[in-house]
């Protein structure tokens, strides 16, 4: 899975994202959405809405990515502008 870069250069801008993902199984799930609920506001089941920082966001994409089982799972980061 090839990881896009979405993050300004300046670590201390906000950016605010839409996260939204599908994971296959409820215990992958669970853990991601926890994961999710550190950062931001659950809008749906599967989508958040966060305001975060380019290093927040590292970590967050790492956090998620541990979680996941890239076969069967994805999860998807929209910059709103």
């Amino acid at each position: 899975m090839a990881v896009y870069e979405l993050v300004p250069t300046d670590l201390d801008t906000i950016m605010n994202m839409l996260v939204t993902y599908d994971i296959a199984n409820a215990r992958r799930l669970q853990r991601v959405a926890k994961v999710m609920l550190d950062y931001g506001l659950r809008v749906q089941r599967s989508i958040f809405e966060i305001d975060i920082t380019p290093a927040q966001f590292r970590q967050l994409r790492d956090r998620t990515e541990a979680k996941m089982d890239f076969q069967e799972d994805g999860v998807k980061y929209f910059p709103l502008v």
